[in-house]
């Protein structure tokens, strides 16, 4: 499956498929094979900030994807990234360096935004630099780069350094570009409108509006989906900041309140609450925490266990993005491995990559990816890479991350296909 991912998916699904076969390919020996030649230890994150900093080109660019990858991993790797003083190196290289350094360096500083680091990246004066790679740089920083500065947008005071860049018209410029990069310049400038009606004016003005009904209507299932939620902010904003509070009844609700609605509301108050989670989730590592302490990760496996086809759906959307943002571990304790494999494997569409995003953040923590190879995950990641479906990428991801933890893995991967599937992928 994976190998079928890498020759017929798209540039994103084969970059994973690619991975995960290097990750294949590495474990040919037992286990207890002889250990690594001297200086294949793994770098620490200083030493990589190091790299990023003095290396020659080479090492940059391979110590910037390396800084990605364990930003990735959640919110501690990010952190540590943070208090090594990566980010300036990493802007500095995303600004100077050479087309790979420039993509590699954009795709750490977008990991880093996505798991609560924004603030960071904004205080290092990262504006500026992500709206011009969003416009300018190589398909995949201009990717990375919208996710940065969709993460930004949160930030009201970003959001209106964004403004005034000119990201406004660089993510409209990706909306349009047909790449995999439309769906989340969709995604950053639904966050942008969200701050109101200035915002969605410029929008509008820079012809934001038309370029999100012709994605809404052209783009694939996620691209849709993003487009039409920032239609739908834009137009909310129609009347001027200072016009009328929302009826009474419309207030927003508070986590523990949306937690009590996805534990004890009706079928319709379920699914929206989770999905209402889930977008709080996807502001970063507080919203999610905030979420953890008021009960919320039990309900909400309770329901993308029990709940209707759509309430399964955005439970699986909220765990997707806790896991994300460095709450797998959460999920494991409260028994969540069986029901992401269940759902990765006959889920809706939607439900079913979100599951697969879960299970890719769980198989980061060792005793997890036991738990999903013994519950039938592999198989069932690998149904997903031969669906030809949007999960297809996400679930090859997820197999590289399993395959990162050796030769049982690996073996338990091939044994079922996986290796031909992904190889298909990656070409």
């Amino acid at each position: 499956a994976l190998t079928e991912l890498s020759s017929t998916g798209d540039k994103t699904a084969k970059k994973y498929a690619e991975k995960a076969l290097v990750k294949l390919s590495s474990a040919t020996a037992p286990a207890a094979a002889p250990a690594a030649a001297p200086g294949k230890k793994k770098l620490s994150i200083e030493e990589l900030v190091a790299r990023v900093r003095d290396g020659d080109t080479a090492k940059k660019v391979a110590a910037a994807e390396k800084l990605g990858d364990r930003a990735a991993d959640g919110a501690e790797a990010c952190a540590a990234i943070v208090q090594a003083g990566g980010i300036g190196p990493l802007i500095d290289l995303a600004r100077n360096g050479s087309g790979m350094g420039k993509q590699w360096a954009a795709y750490a500083l977008s990991e880093l935004s996505a798991r609560g680091f924004s603030s960071n990246i904004f205080e290092a004066g990262g504006i500026g630099l992500p709206v011009e790679l969003a416009r300018s740089g190589g398909e995949d920083a201009r990717e990375w780069a919208a996710q940065a500065l969709g993460y930004l947008a949160h930030l009201a005071d970003a959001s209106k350094a964004i403004k005034e860049a000119g990201g406004v018209g660089a993510l409209i410029e990706l909306v349009r570009s047909g790449t995999a990069g439309a769906q989340i310049a969709a995604w950053a400038l639904g966050n942008l409108a969200g701050h109101g009606l200035a915002y969605c004016t410029a929008i509008r003005q820079a012809g934001g509006e038309q370029a999100l009904t012709e994605l809404s209507s052209t783009g694939d299932k996620t691209a849709k989906k993003y487009a039409e939620k920032a239609l739908v902010k834009l137009s909310s904003a129609t009347a001027p900041a200072a016009a009328p509070a929302a009826a009474p009844g419309k207030k927003k609700l508070s986590i523990e309140e949306l937690v009590a609605r996805v534990r004890d509301g009706d079928t319709a108050k379920k699914v929206a609450a989770a999905e209402k989670l889930g977008d709080r989730a996807a502001d970063g590592a507080e919203a999610c925490a905030a979420i953890v302490q008021a009960g919320g990760i039990g309900p909400l496996i309770d329901l993308a266990r029990n709940g209707s086809g759509m309430g399964k759906q955005w439970a699986a959307y909220a765990l997707s993005e806790l896991s994300a943002r460095g709450f797998s571990s959460n999920i494991f304790e409260a028994g969540g491995i069986g029901l992401p494999v269940e759902l990765a494997r006959s889920g809706g569409e939607d439900a079913r990559e979100w599951a697969a995003q879960a299970l890719g953040y769980l198989a980061h923590l060792a005793d997890a990816s036991k738990a999903i190879k013994e519950a039938g995950g592999v198989g069932a990641l690998i149904e997903l890479v031969r669906s030809g479906t949007a999960g297809a990428q996400i679930a090859a991801w997820a197999l590289g991350n399993l395959a990162g933890h050796g030769l049982a893995y690996c073996t338990a991967i091939r044994q079922a296909g996986g290796e031909q599937a992904l190889t298909e992928l990656s070409s």
